[in-house]
């Protein structure tokens, strides 16, 4: 039997989230102007509330997107070494969970809704294959623009075959992120031959109660917490 294992990233891997975490490193590190200040504003941060609830528009997301519009990718790249070490600082007691699997020789994928630049650094840490919200890069200069969108649409790497599940006959995903559940949703809809396996990684009895209704509504039996 041939096993695919998915890891969420943020707050599952890592006790912190990838982007946000990235985008603070770069600030204090090196590259700081207009758009950090916008993103930590509490103004703009309710006015990105407001504007999503009235339009359905991320305002906040793309505003953190414009913030890498224009810097270099080979920039970026030579500062990427000293944060990875406060990165990998950062991960929860699940990279175990990680390793594990990375010793029985599955096939595992890192699947983040967050920008690709640091997903992209924890995937090659480990040596693992990864996918996340990719940002649009032209003539070695990243643009605000990204070329899929992973936010609430994970299956997107499925319905386009990045990741062929023909090739399985099981899947294991962990997650902390409630938004997964359409991913779980569509797998178990469109694939009723593989074997699902969710893995619930909670903080507190709040999440395992909401969880425990969000997973009851859907339908999704075959799953564990993880504490």
């Amino acid at each position: 039997m041939k096993k695919l294992v998915l890891f969420d990233v943020c707050w599952t891997l890592i006790n912190w989230d990838s982007t946000n975490l990235y985008i603070d490193y770069l600030s204090n590190n090196w590259y700081n102007n207009i758009i950090y200040k916008l993103l930590k504003s509490k103004i703009i941060f309710l006015i990105s509330i407001y504007l999503f609830k009235l339009t359905k528009l991320n305002f906040y997301r793309k505003l953190t997107f414009l913030y890498f519009k224009w810097i270099k990718k080979d920039v970026i790249k030579n500062i990427n070494d000293s944060f990875l070490e406060e990165y990998i600082d950062k991960l929860k007691y699940t990279k175990n969970i990680l390793i594990e699997q990375i010793k029985n020789w599955y096939d595992i994928f890192l699947l983040s809704a967050s920008i690709n630049p640091p997903i992209e650094l924890i995937a090659n840490h480990f040596w693992i294959k990864y996918f996340a919200t990719n940002l649009i890069i032209n003539n070695w200069i990243y643009t605000w623009f990204a070329e899929y969108d992973l936010l609430n649409q994970k299956e997107y790497v499925i319905k386009n075959w990045f990741i062929d599940l023909s090739n399985y006959d099981e899947v294991s995903f962990y997650t902390d992120n409630f938004e997964d559940v359409s991913l779980m949703s569509y797998l178990q809809k469109n694939y009723k031959d593989l074997k699902l396996n969710v893995n619930i990684v909670i903080n507190n009895n709040i999440a395992k109660s909401k969880w425990q209704n969000i997973l009851t509504k859907n339908k999704i039996n075959n799953y564990e917490y993880i504490h």
